[in-house]
């Protein structure tokens, strides 16, 4: 990978899940399990992302386990829960991460107050074992 792209791995278990920027900016969160890729999300706008003013830090834990604290600046703020929870639940991409893995990821309950946005998710995986993965996701920013 080269400038001005940047990347980070997590790994939890069985999974990995690579971070990628793109001059700062999140571009894409690749998720595999062991070797098989098992989903990717990604902007759903191909424009670059806009001017902001706040710093964000986005925390994931994964079936009760932290996986890490990603930091990314000069990101906007959404005006409020509609803006930032129809964001994700209507990125086709985020939601396909489940059916691109096997199985489903379905979003449990999204919420957004002064600047904290938080995300509670089931990835329900068939193949090759049947298993559910809940996910927590909390934006914060500053």
């Amino acid at each position: 990978m080269s400038a001005p792209f940047s990347a980070y791995k997590f790994v939890d278990g069985d999974y990995t899940y690579e971070v990628v920027f793109n001059a700062g900016a999140l571009h894409e969160i690749n998720l595999l399990s062991g070797t098989v890729f098992a989903g990717q999300f990604a902007a759903a706008s191909t424009t670059p992302p806009a001017t902001g003013n706040s710093n964000l830090t986005v925390s994931v834990t994964v079936n009760g386990l932290a996986s890490g604290t990603i930091a990314v600046g000069n990101v906007p703020k959404p005006a409020n829960e509609a803006e930032f929870c129809g964001a994700i639940q209507n990125d086709t991409t985020f939601t396909s991460i489940g059916a691109s893995g096997g199985g489903t990821l379905t979003i449990n309950s999204c919420s957004f107050s002064g600047n904290v946005g938080n995300i509670s998710a089931t990835l329900a995986v068939t193949v090759p074992v049947s298993l559910t993965i809940p996910y927590s996701v909390t934006y914060t920013y500053n």
